[in-house]
């Protein structure tokens, strides 16, 4: 892809725009001393080049992760629950030259327990 002299070139690998959105609420459950929270976060990584002359580039990608998840309020121990590309977003994480890629994880769960002993 030629490019005018005027345009310059984009850093290989960064993304054109990023944008992150989360939200959160918490309320009480009437199981023992305890609260559950939920959270959903919103990730758009814009377009990207895996070149310096910008030659090759990767759409925009849009992600929705989950977390799910139950504590106690003194704060002794928790159970969250998380599931990162909900959508199960396909996409191309690295690009070499010559043509080959490494396709990105789809989608990841995950669980995850928390005590504090003092």
């Amino acid at each position: 892809m030629a490019k005018h002299p005027w345009q310059p070139y984009r850093a290989p690998y960064v993304a054109k725009t990023t944008l992150n959105l989360g939200a959160q609420y918490e309320f009480p459950w009437n199981i023992g001393n305890t609260y559950l929270f939920t959270r959903v976060d919103y990730e758009l990584r814009g377009n990207q080049y895996w070149d310096v002359l910008n030659s090759t580039d990767r759409d925009a990608l849009n992600f929705v992760h989950l977390r799910v998840g139950v504590n106690d309020n003194e704060g002794k121990w928790s159970v969250t629950g998380t599931v990162n590309n909900l959508t199960d977003e396909f996409y191309n994480s690295e690009w070499v030259a010559g043509g080959f890629s490494a396709q990105a994880p789809g989608r990841i769960w995950n669980v995850k327990l928390r005590y504090n002993f003092f």
